[in-house]
């Protein structure tokens, strides 16, 4: 699946889940035999829709902003770049002034090729499939269960560099792979491969090999 088809599969669900929550909630408030913990209890219900579709939402931007350069200009330049709403994760390297800057969502700084200690990466996927059975009730918590193991898998995975600074001794750099998280191995496989990408730059330009 190419990123641009991924984009169109998770736009059509966006629109899906807002559909879905505003009719959940006009039932709520239409039906006449409700009672008021009724109406309550559909817009609750209807919300939970429209806060997936706002996650997705993040992860149609997220998508589109993750960027790689590898030298293709020639200019010693190597770069990544990710916004994940108002954070930002970027590793720039810069081989003609041997620095390095890296930032992780919520710090910023240069460094030279001596402060870089060692460098890993983890990809280790979590994967939940929410399925609508048993209710609204049960389907509503199989998304809250699915959705929380993509926050789990999201936060913990990504590329490690230590760094000699006392104040961040370590940096966590996050890429966002093909296909849709945890729902096909395509996500997590493109993320493994730009990690491997980054592992060689690394090894290039801070051990000359």
């Amino acid at each position: 699946m190419s990123t641009q088809a991924s984009f169109a599969g998770t736009k059509i669900k966006i629109a899906i889940q807002l559909i879905i929550g505003l009719y959940i909630i006009f039932l709520g408030l239409t039906d006449r035999n409700a009672n008021g913990l009724s109406a309550i209890g559909s817009i609750i219900a209807g919300s939970s829709f429209f806060l997936f579709a706002y996650i997705n939402i993040r992860k149609v931007s997220s998508a589109s902003s993750n960027l790689n350069n590898y030298n293709q200009n020639n200019d010693g330049i190597y770069h990544h770049y990710l916004e994940d709403g108002q954070k930002k994760f970027e590793i720039k390297i810069d081989d003609n002034q041997k620095t390095i800057y890296l930032a992780d969502g919520n710090n910023a700084k240069t460094y030279s090729y001596n402060d870089i200690r060692e460098w890993s990466y983890r990809v280790n996927t979590q994967t939940a499939i929410a399925r609508m059975t048993g209710g609204v009730s049960a389907g509503l918590e199989n998304l809250a269960t699915a959705s929380q193991l993509e926050r789990n898998a999201w936060d913990n995975n990504g590329f490690f560099i230590t760094v000699n600074d006392l104040q961040n001794p370590i940096w966590h750099i996050k890429f966002w792979g093909e296909g849709r998280v945890n729902r096909d191995n395509k996500f997590w496989t493109s993320v493994h491969k730009q990690c491997e990408t980054w592992m060689l730059v690394f090894d290039k330009v801070i051990n000359n090999k």
